[in-house]
C-alpha cells in the first residue's frame, strides 16, 4: 500500500518522462491477468528452490504485486482531486514539496486512500491460482510464513467443494461465507472509519470556530 500511495502521488505531482513511463507500466499491470503474477513469482523463486520454495511470504509478495496497480489507480484519482489551493497555501508558507505531500496532500485524501486500500485487499482476497503456485496449500495450520506450505480461504474453498463428502462440501461453503463476511467487514470498517473521522473533525472545528466567535463578540 505505501508503494502504491507514493507511486500515485509521484504520478500526480510529476510530469516528467519517468512519470509517463511509470504510468504506462501501472496501466499495463492493471490490464494484465492476475495469473501472470503467480507465474512470475513461481518462475523467479519457487521453481529454483523446488518444494521448499513455496511458503506464505512468497504468496504475500505475489498478492502485493497484484494489489499495487489497483490501489495505485484508485489512489491516483483521489489525490488528483485534492484542491490545488491547499498546495498553494502550503507552498506560500514556505513548506518544501516533501512536507506538502506528507502533511497536506495525503491527509486531505485520507478517506479516499482508505477506500483504495480496501479495494486492493478485496481485489486479492479471492485469488486462488496464484496462492496455489506460491504457497501450495496445507491441511494444517502453519504459523511460520517463511517456511512450509500454507493455505488460504479461496484455496480451501476450491479444494473442499470438489470432494465427494457432504461434510467437506459444507466446510467449503463455510469457508466461502467467512471470506465474504471478511470482505464485507473490511468495506464496512473503511466506510465507517472514513466518514466518522471526517465528520467528527469537521464538527470539532466548527464548534471551535463558533466558540471563538462568541468569545470575541
Amino acid at each position: 500500500m505505501p508503494i502504491a500511495f507514493f507511486t500515485a502521488t509521484y504520478l500526480v505531482e510529476s510530469h516528467s518522462l519517468l512519470a509517463r513511463l511509470v504510468r504506462n507500466i501501472v496501466d499495463a499491470m492493471t490490464g494484465t491477468p492476475s495469473i501472470i503474477a503467480g507465474l512470475f513469482m513461481y518462475l523467479i523463486w519457487v521453481q529454483p528452490h523446488g518444494v521448499n520454495g513455496k511458503n506464505g511470504f512468497i504468496a504475500a509478495l505475489t498478492l502485493s504485486i497484484m494489489m499495487i496497480p489497483v490501489t495505485c489507480r484508485a489512489a491516483l484519482e483521489v489525490i488528483r482531486i485534492v484542491p490545488g489551493s491547499l498546495r498553494e497555501a502550503a507552498h506560500a508558507l514556505g513548506a518544501p514539496e516533501r512536507r506538502v505531500t506528507l502533511r497536506v496532500v495525503l491527509p486531505a485524501a485520507r478517506v479516499g486512500l482508505i477506500t483504495a486500500a480496501v479495494l486492493g485487499i478485496a481485489r486479492t482476497a479471492g485469488e486462488t491460482a496464484e496462492v496455489l503456485f506460491t504457497a501450495g496449500g496445507s491441511a494444517h495450520y502453519n504459523w511460520n510464513p517463511f517456511s512450509g506450505w500454507q493455505d488460504d480461504l479461496p484455496l480451501r474453498v476450491y479444494e473442499q467443494v470438489f470432494q465427494p463428502s457432504k461434510e467437506a462440501i459444507s466446510v467449503g461453503w463455510g469457508a466461502a461465507l467467512v471470506l465474504v463476511a471478511l470482505v464485507l467487514f473490511l468495506f464496512t470498517v473503511a466506510r465507517v472509519f472514513g466518514s466518522n473521522r471526517t465528520g467528527r473533525r469537521r464538527r470539532f472545528w466548527s464548534r471551535r470556530r463558533s466558540r471563538i466567535a462568541s468569545e470575541t463578540s
